[in-house]
């Protein structure tokens, strides 16, 4: 009898110390990961950081360029309006 407790004692160690080793291991790569994250998500954030810059610029540009393009059609129309001007002179 108590060679099969020493038995299952025996087996019970071996399983134990099989599962800290899957811990250990686990726990490692597990760290490892963590690393890399906080080394990467500085990189993301100065990503981000220049999307956001980047984004901004182009809202000023467009806003920029869609007044431009107010004032065009604004000239565009006071030539259509003088060379009708122009045309009902002939005419007349």
């Amino acid at each position: 009898m108590k060679v099969g407790k020493m038995k299952t004692v025996s087996i019970l160690q071996d399983d134990i110390e099989k599962n800290i080793k899957l811990i250990k291991s686990y726990l490692l790569s597990s760290e490892s990961s963590s690393r890399n994250l906080v080394e990467t998500i500085p990189n993301y954030m100065d990503t981000i950081a220049n999307l956001e810059r980047e984004n901004s610029k182009l809202k000023n540009e467009l806003k920029s360029l869609k007044e431009n393009h107010l004032l065009d059609i604004q000239n565009v129309n006071k030539i259509l309006n003088q060379l009708a001007s122009l045309m009902e002179e002939q005419n007349e």
